[in-house]
């Protein structure tokens, strides 16, 4: 959380808010919620081999990408901004406010975000940095589990281990919480799934085509295509953006990719 970056984005959004028999559809992520439910390729050797040949060296500035908090950011400040007064009629509709707006009952809300630039200590929220149209459905009170924007030439910077790190957002990303949000909740899930589908450039210039990962207390959990077979593994970060090791259909194995060896439940696993 940034609270003086976020003040900020609060004074700049525009917001358009409107009850709807016909709510806006969001993405459906059934297919990557499996994905990281039960992964469906075996942990084995060559999955180890193609993650240190191929997938290490692009994992840090996904590790990043995990890192933008901006979606997080926004329904936090709505679960403080939204939220019905309470009333003497029991049978009364809920009524949603976002300052002047009051959405009665259903509804959603289009938020059009500005971006901060790439200097974080002077963030710039003038339209100048690109912005993040964001759509949020609002049933009964509660926010929808999934939201969904779109990012337009946003540049922005992502903090890591004290260092703040430039990146060039375009595209689309659309984000699972696990279960609708309340707005008198007080926190957010634990476990978040992302799907981001555009493309991102992070701040050595590298390409992040479509990607998706999935945050969770431990850590991080990224879905790669088994390299043997139809399917895919998980590639397992900690909280500070080291792999750890893997999750397929086989169970989960502890690695250490210095000394090349996997374990299972503390067992055996193999080596490569």
């Amino acid at each position: 959380m940034h609270p003086p970056r976020l003040a900020l984005i609060l004074l700049a959004i525009t917001a358009v808010g409107c009850r709807a028999t016909t709510l806006p559809e969001q993405p459906n992520m059934d297919a990557t919620v499996e994905a990281y439910e039960a992964p469906t390729a075996e942990v084995n050797p060559e999955v180890a081999i193609t993650a240190a040949e191929e997938w290490l060296p692009t994992v840090f500035s996904i590790f990043l990408l995990s890192r933008s908090d901006i979606v997080q950011d926004v329904v936090i400040q709505l679960q403080e901004l939204l939220g019905g007064e309470p009333t003497e009629d029991p049978t009364a509709e809920p009524v949603i406010h976002l300052g002047p707006l009051a959405i009665q009952g259903d509804g959603f809300i289009d938020l059009d975000i500005p971006c901060s630039g790439s200097d974080a200590d002077n963030p710039v929220f003038d339209g100048s940095n690109g912005d993040f149209d964001m759509t949020v459905v609002i049933r009964n009170t509660t926010i929808d589990q999934i939201v969904s924007g779109v990012f337009n030439d946003c540049s922005t910077t992502v903090s890591a281990s004290d260092t703040n790190f430039p990146f060039l957002f375009n595209g689309g990303v659309a984000v699972n919480f696990g279960q609708a949000v309340r707005l008198d909740a007080p926190s957010l899930s634990q476990t978040i799934l992302f799907d981001y589908f555009g493309e991102f450039i992070s701040f050595d210039g590298e390409i992040i085509p479509d990607q998706d990962f999935r945050l969770t207390e431990r850590g991080i959990e990224i879905s790669f295509p088994s390299p043997e077979e139809d399917g895919n593994v998980l590639l397992l970060l900690d909280l500070n953006g080291a792999a750890t090791g893997f999750r397929g259909s086989n169970g989960t194995f502890a690695c250490n990719f210095e000394e090349q060896v996997c374990t299972r439940g503390g067992e055996p696993g193999f080596s490569w």
